[in-house]
């Protein structure tokens, strides 16, 4: 089992941390120098009736007409969303259920902080005062929901802000609304940072920013949203470590941030404080981002990765040390349907329902049943997943994967240190697919 630290961590304690933070975090458990971190959530085409006419359809399909009047919206989704050592679910009700590491109110119980350590919750508990989510994200060690009202609510770790209140390093066990955000339409977490996307296609950001990954031009962090820098047309949007990338109405997508690993994927390893287009990359469908990495899932059902590709994340067939700044093909799959990305590895759901992951998988996280020797050891072609024909989507953590299923199961596999796979227990981690406990 790994004891070190991820890339958020580190950025938190060269930004002069207090010691109470610090101390706060050592709680942190089997989590690596994280090289994939952020949103965890298939940054797609929002399902229902709050996606602008003309965005791709959400199934991957040609068109982008509007529906006709009579056709009612596709009906809510359960969707899950992973944080580090926590996992979340959106039931199609409107409820979220979380469970894991809770040291920093990532479960959303609403017990208080007294200073004393918080125990994990190895079963779903509800998170309270949400009852009406109509979209669930999750970063490193917070989670959001956009309610029924455009508004948005989060809870969770919050030092940099990211929690969106007009607070920083004050954490929240249970959710607080976003400021100034009342008509958001989809919204994705970074590892220490939120963006969203309103019904005009405008994105905010709000957290760290020492990256840039805030896209208003600065490196200046911020605890309310802030304007993306020039991005009025954004469908879907995803977030990474220091990264974030939105897809733009017509098929295209632009990113902004960190980009040593080339997660930009301009072509370039120049950061960028504002969006920069990916100039080879077209007919994008939905996005996904890792802590340096990003994937995109284009019309047809083939995929494109690109940035780092240490343990494989890109899925080409064979990892590499060199920043990978321009989009690759990811071998073996040509019926995607969606996307979900993990800290160091990624998913996707297979047309037929099955589910194929690649990347590190020392823990589990792959969910192919392999036991690797070493724990680094990369998995560059993707892998099917055992034990799961009907997933609806997929969402990777750091050392953990989950699924929901169309028949509303969930189900999880990899590292189980806080108790994120939700069966009951903690440390025993699975190497394949094991029921989440009530689903």
């Amino acid at each position: 089992m790994r004891t070190g630290r991820p890339l958020a961590l580190i950025a938190l304690a060269s930004a002069s941390a207090s010691a109470a933070a610090c101390g706060a975090l050592v709680g942190v458990e089997d989590v690596t120098l994280g090289e994939d971190a952020g949103d965890v959530e298939d940054a797609r085409v929002p399902t229902d009736d709050r996606a602008p006419s003309d965005a791709p359809p959400a199934d991957g399909g040609g068109g982008g007409t509007d529906a006709p009047a009579d056709v009612a919206p596709p009906p809510p989704q359960q969707t899950v969303a992973l944080m580090s050592e926590s996992s979340c679910v959106k039931k199609v009700d409107g409820t979220v259920y979380c469970w894991g590491d809770d040291s920093l109110g990532e479960v959303g119980d609403g017990i208080p902080f007294d200073g004393g350590a918080r125990a994990n919750v190895p079963s779903p508990s509800a998170v309270v005062k949400v009852a009406d989510a109509m979209l669930l994200a999750a970063g490193f060690n917070h989670a959001c929901v956009l309610r029924q009202s455009g508004k948005v609510s989060c809870w969770g770790y919050n030092y940099f802000g990211q929690l969106g209140n007009g607070v920083s390093q004050v954490n929240a066990s249970t959710p607080v609304d976003v400021m100034n955000l009342t008509d958001a339409f989809t919204l994705a977490g970074g590892t220490v940072f939120t963006c969203a996307i309103n019904k005009g296609g405008a994105a905010t950001c709000w957290g760290a920013n020492y990256s840039g990954q805030l896209g208003n031009g600065s490196k200046t962090d911020s605890n309310v949203p802030v304007p993306v820098f020039n991005l009025t047309d954004a469908i879907a949007i995803t977030g990474g470590d220091s990264h974030a990338c939105a897809l733009r109405k017509g098929g295209t997508v632009v990113c902004w941030g960190n980009n040593s690993a080339g997660q930009l994927g301009n072509g370039t390893t120049d950061d960028s404080l504002v969006p920069v287009p990916i100039p080879t990359l077209a007919n994008v469908v939905a996005i996904q981002g890792g802590g340096l990495s990003t994937c995109a899932l284009l019309q047809g059902g083939t995929i494109s990765c690109w940035g780092s590709n240490k343990y494989g994340q890109l899925g080409n067939g064979s990892a590499n040390n060199t920043p990978n700044p321009t989009p690759v093909t990811v071998a073996t799959i040509s019926d995607a349907v969606s996307l979900g990305g993990g800290f160091q590895h990624a998913c996707a759901v297979r047309a037929g329902g099955g589910i194929a992951c690649w990347g590190e998988g020392g823990d589990g996280e792959i969910g192919n049943g392999i036991t690797l020797a070493d724990a680094n050891t990369p998995t560059p072609t993707p892998a099917a997943v055992q034990s799961v024909s009907n997933a609806a989507n997929v969402s990777g953590g750091a050392f953990h994967t989950c699924a929901s299923t169309k028949d509303l199961h969930v189900f999880c596999w990899g590292s189980n240190s806080s108790g994120q796979l939700g069966n009951g227990g903690t440390g025993k981690r699975s190497f394949v697919p094991v029921a989440v406990s009530g689903f």
